[in-house]
């Protein structure tokens, strides 16, 4: 490619072939950006940065390594210059080798210009990022931010059944101390202190972990000396002191850690802990307490010559991107979900440059990102902070955080469930719905559709087998999604049309505080249409590469696919005891529009083996989920069949 460029400048069929590549390459680009589409030609480009022969060597050497441009300012415009007299470039280099579209390796192109007051005055866009006043500086703009959204942002309001967390860190900033209080003695001051929030991960090493104990907790009031502290918390507290805040809630230091009862009740309580908190310090790019947030160290931005006879341009390189986030430390650990679906504001902290998200905006330092859609997982954009008068709505959301949290890393096994409390607390009083164990009873023949998937967002395609979580989770039942370990996928979301089978009981028990104890005891009692039926493997696919399993003997007249639990084993063929659930009315879109569909879903379930009282309902555990297709015409698999009742364990 470099040659060819090279030679493009003397050669004018090597030009024409250079520009009919570089065409073809834009060509297949669209991009959304701040709501305009477009496609990005090579005569686009060209009005930008020249014609191809006066492309100096810098392009050249972005050109063959792949790198994609954005022009982020041009014009004559004060604003739209940087004090060097270049404009802004925006670059990032795409990991195509891997996963992407190998035509686009050599490819470039040049976004739509966007008005960008006051970023070259930010130390990120600065040819040399170093001195003192860069902590100064950064914070500078988080408060710009943080006030930005105070003066102007309802939606991102203090709600109003929040309460003040029972410890609270004290960073006092006259005296210089740090130290554990009581927020009920605050809160008989003044009953909505301001404080933030940090989200963080823990890492392996004990040693960089800094913990209140029943021990401790009298010298943690006294004072907690500076360099006990992780250097992630030291960071935070000094974020903290210059945005003027005094208080922070950090998980380690305000919850008693070796006080079952008060780690109890602390964890459930995280959804009034993180919803009340005026920002969340979110360390994305820190695997531990040694990683810091960042603050002093960011990479200087790249000149290159925009224009033969013109200033050197500014890039950056990668430019912002909300994937850096969704693939960072923190996005892998399950605790982390809620603090960050249930925070009002967070600022996010990694290697190369701070991210702004409320409830309003999301933003990157580098001015990359100016969006109104709050992007809290890769699997999607979604308003989370209205308030769900959409039961389905809700639901939906419900699903979207637990597919996300299924594929997520956990080091204590008995916090899987704990680190659900807060969210599962928050949806429960936006909706009224009762919570049984990752479903709601409310919705239970719609949320007993879960399966096993076999694909995750991160680590792509897997075909492990289901395998249940420690013995430490035994009490789980098979009905629950949270007693296996493995991603989780649902069936359907669509609107329940028909129900096939009824809920007689439904309830669980708990130790003490409930979603963060241990489970004494579970009932699901349901009754509906049973059938056993035989399912074969079918022919391998490249996204099902051990096959699937479809209804034998009648895949005609009746089509109907079934997903075991348990992915292991070798068998050609399976005969499996099925319970009829409801029928859904699912709507989708394809390349030849908008559409709907009916299902009706199943479970597979499995008589469990030992003496049972005669005359008491049998009890089965569930092995597997599946559905047939519904539409008019098509066989009912389960016609014909007397209805039995069963309890689900």
């Amino acid at each position: 490619m470099e040659d060819l460029v090279r030679s493009a400048e003397t050669c004018p069929l090597c030009a024409t072939l250079l520009r009919s590549y570089l065409g073809w390459v834009a060509d297949s680009q669209d991009v959304r950006h701040d709501g305009v589409q477009g496609t990005h030609m090579l005569r686009f480009a060209e009005s930008r940065i020249g014609p191809i022969s006066e492309v100096t060597s810098d392009w050249v050497e972005l050109l063959n390594h792949g790198i994609m441009a954005k022009l982020m300012i041009t014009g004559d415009r004060d604003h739209g210059r940087h004090p060097s007299g270049g404009p802004f470039v925006l670059i990032k280099r795409d990991n195509l080798s891997t996963e992407y579209d190998p035509r686009f390796r050599a490819g470039w192109k040049v976004g739509n210009p966007v008005n960008l007051d006051g970023l070259g005055s930010r130390v990120i866009w600065r040819p040399f990022c170093a001195g003192d006043g860069i902590l100064d500086e950064r914070i500078h703009v988080v408060s710009a931010w943080l006030q930005e959204c105070l003066a102007n942002h309802p939606r991102c309001g203090l709600a109003h059944d929040t309460r003040l967390p029972t410890r609270l860190v004290d960073v006092n900033p006259a005296a210089s101390t740090v130290r554990l209080v009581d927020a009920t003695s605050l809160a008989c001051q003044r009953p909505d202190v301001p404080y933030l929030a940090l989200s963080h991960c823990w890492g392996t090493d004990n040693s960089l972990r800094c913990t209140t104990t029943r021990a401790s907790e009298a010298e943690r009031r006294n004072d907690i000396p500076w360099d006990r502290l992780p250097k992630t918390y030291q960071d935070a507290i000094l974020v903290t002191r210059k945005l003027g805040f005094r208080y922070i809630w950090i998980d380690s230091l305000c919850i008693i850690q070796d006080d079952l009862a008060d780690w109890q009740q602390e964890s459930s309580r995280m959804a009034s802990v993180f919803k009340g908190a005026t920002l969340t310090l979110a360390a994305t790019g820190a695997k531990d307490g040694a990683s810091g947030l960042f603050l002093d160290s960011i990479k200087p931005p790249i000149q290159v010559t925009y224009r033969k006879g013109d200033a050197p341009a500014l890039i950056r390189c990668p430019a912002a991107d909300t994937k850096l986030i969704h693939r960072s430390p923190l996005s892998l650990r399950a605790w982390t979900l809620q603090e960050l679906v249930l925070s009002r504001r967070a600022v996010h902290f990694t290697q190369d440059q701070l991210y702004w998200q409320c409830r309003h905006l999301c933003l990157s330092e580098d001015g990359h990102i100016q969006s109104d859609c709050y992007a809290t997982l890769r699997s999607g954009i979604f308003h989370h902070h209205l308030r769900f008068d959409n039961l389905r709505i809700a639901l939906e959301h419900w699903w979207v955080w637990m597919i996300n949290y299924t594929t997520r890393e956990i080091t204590v096994e008995t916090d899987w469930l704990p680190a659900t409390a807060g969210i599962t607390t928050y949806l429960a009083q936006e909706t009224g719905l009762t919570p049984l164990l990752g479903l709601w009873k409310e919705n239970l023949l719609d949320d007993l559709s879960w399966t096993v998937s076999r694909y995750d967002g991160t680590r792509g395609l897997l075909d492990p087998p289901c395998r249940p979580r420690s013995s430490a989770l035994a009490n789980i039942p098979s009905w629950s999604w949270l007693r296996y370990r493995a991603p989780i996928d649902k069936i359907s979301y669509g609107v329940r049309t028909s129900a096939y089978a009824a809920i007689h009981r439904a309830e669980v028990t708990w130790s003490s505080t409930p979603l963060a104890s241990p489970i004494t005891s579970t009932t699901l009692v349901l009754s509906g249409h049973l059938r056993r039926l035989t399912f074969r493997r079918s022919a391998p696919t490249h996204y099902t590469p051990h096959g699937e399993w479809i209804l034998a003997g009648q895949e005609i007249a009746c089509v109907a696919t079934y997903h075991p639990d348990d992915r292991g084993g070798g068998q050609e063929s399976l005969e499996e005891l099925c319970l009829a659930l409801a029928a859904h009315v699912c709507l989708f879109s394809d390349a030849e529009g908008k559409g709907s569909e009916e299902i009706g879903t199943f479970l597979a379930v499995r008589q469990v083996s030992g003496a049972q009282e005669a005359g008491a309902t049998l009890k089965y555990e569930r092995i597997g989920v599946g559905h047939w297709d519904a539409a008019e015409g098509m066989l009912d698999p389960f016609a014909g069949t007397e209805r039995s009742r069963l309890e689900l364990v």
